[in-house]
Parts: structure tokens; sequence; C-alpha cells
């Protein structure tokens, strides 16, 4: 998930990646039909996942890299055989099956220029390298921040080949590709509000890598809480909280936990 920290005049963005395996018992088809709010079967359980009806759904597409095989683009018309498919590939019971990413977008563009924007930065960054890409773009819960307006990149892990998925591509697991990732999408954000009247405001950068004399700390919300009923202790920052440095983190936080509790109880 990537998180928006508004401060004063700019956001920081703060990123945090899932991987969907089967040690977690996820469901990539599962997953799938519910970022998109479609309805999709998974052909090797025979199981009809329905999430039509969830709503709040702006955009949604599946992106093939360039020059892709006609298998591939074939399977990519349709979410549940294409999933299906990478599920089948897995033979291990803890197999990893996709990674997701969940973006915030920016409430001052309007729905197309965030879908313009998110298509780019998911293009630029995992389709060119070789990735599937099944995005989905969300309004904000009714009862959540207005602002958040968010997409979905679930993405594949394997190599694409003229006879089917490869080998798993071990370099997109650097994990200083999150950074990469996040200046990417802070440039190319500035670059479309900019280009749309309003000031830039995205930094990928710490507090310490722009000399802000603050230290980071950590709301000790729905998450924290429910980790700590399972007898998990989670990293937080000690120290006082400062409400407008984490208010829009919290919101956050609350409506993708929200989010996540509905798919996690629908599945």
């Amino acid at each position: 998930m990537f998180i928006l920290i508004y401060l004063k005049e700019v956001i920081y963005i703060h990123s945090r990646i899932q991987i969907i395996g089967r040690s977690a018992d996820r469901d990539v088809v599962c997953k799938s039909a519910y970022n998109s709010r479609s309805n999709e079967k998974n052909h090797n359980t025979g199981i009809t996942h329905y999430h039509r009806s969830k709503g709040r759904l702006i955009y949604e597409e599946i992106l093939i890299p360039p020059d892709s095989p006609d298998w591939l683009k074939e399977l990519a018309k349709d979410r549940g055989y294409f999933w299906s498919a990478v599920d089948k590939r897995e033979g291990r019971c803890d197999s990893q099956l996709a990674r997701e990413i969940n973006i915030p977008l920016l409430h001052e563009l309007s729905d197309q220029q965030n879908i313009e924007l998110f298509k780019t930065f998911v293009q630029q960054n995992f389709v060119e390298k070789g990735m599937v890409a099944d995005i989905a773009i969300h309004r904000a819960p009714k009862d959540g921040d207005p602002r958040n307006v968010h997409g979905h990149a679930t993405l594949s892990m394997r190599e694409i080949t003229p006879d089917g998925f490869g080998n798993k591509d071990r370099s997109w697991n650097d994990q200083k590709l999150a950074r990469q990732w996040r200046k990417s999408y802070c440039n190319l954000g500035n670059l479309y509000l900019v280009r749309n009247g309003f000031e830039p405001r995205l930094d990928h950068r710490s507090f310490a890598e722009r000399n802000i004399d603050k230290e980071p700390t950590r709301y000790q919300g729905r998450s924290y809480r429910k980790s700590k009923q399972k007898g998990k202790e989670r990293n937080v920052q000690k120290g006082p909280i400062n409400v407008m440095e984490t208010l829009r983190e919290i919101l956050q936080e609350n409506d993708q936990d929200r989010e996540n509790d509905n798919f996690e109880n629908e599945r």
C-alpha cells in the first residue's frame, strides 16, 4: 500500500506492497474479482467469486506487455481464465501467486486524469518490464475520507514466453525497487498536478533526506490493534504523535483496513 501523508505543502509517499500467496490461503482469482468488482470463476477449484455488486469502481483493465504472444492476448481477455492459469502454473503449497500494489491517487485530479496517471505509472514501471498488470481504481468508502481515491495493481511474477509462463523473475523482488517506484510515482504525480494547474506536492524522500528534524511516527490504528489481539507485536515508532502529520495516514489506513476486512469476510 502507498500512503499519502499531508505535511503542509508537501505530501510524503510511504509504500507497502503485499504478496498474494497460498501460504496465507489467498485466492488470486477472488482478489482480482474483488478489485475489479466483477464475477470471476476459478477454473481450478470451480468456485465463482461474486463481487460485481460492491460498487465504487471507477476503472478496470488488464495491461499486457508490448509484443505479447497470442496466447497471452487471448487469455488476458478474461480475468478468471488468466489468474486461473497463473494459479495452475504454481505447484507448491506456499507459492507466491502475484504482487499487489495499492496506491492513493490525487484528489485534485478528475477521474480521467487519475486513470491516465495510474495507467502511465503502471505501464512504465511494471508492464514494460514484462509483467501483466490487472488494474482497478476505486472511490473512497462512503464512510471514509473522500480524498481516498486509490488504484490497485495486481502483478504477475513469471516471465512471459512464446509458449506460456516461464521462470519467476527474481530481480522484481529487489527491495530497492520500492523506492524507485515511489520516486517514479511522485515525478509523474507532480507532472500531472502542474499540467492541470496545481502546485507539485509529492516527495518520495524521508524526513532525514529532506533535513526535516522530525521523528517518523506511526498511528496505532485498527491494523495495530488487530495485530495486538492476535499476540503479534508491530514495530511502532515511539514518541508524540503530531496530528497534522499523521491524520492522512490514519484515514488511509482505516479505509484500507475496512476494504481488506470486506474482502476477507466475503471470500
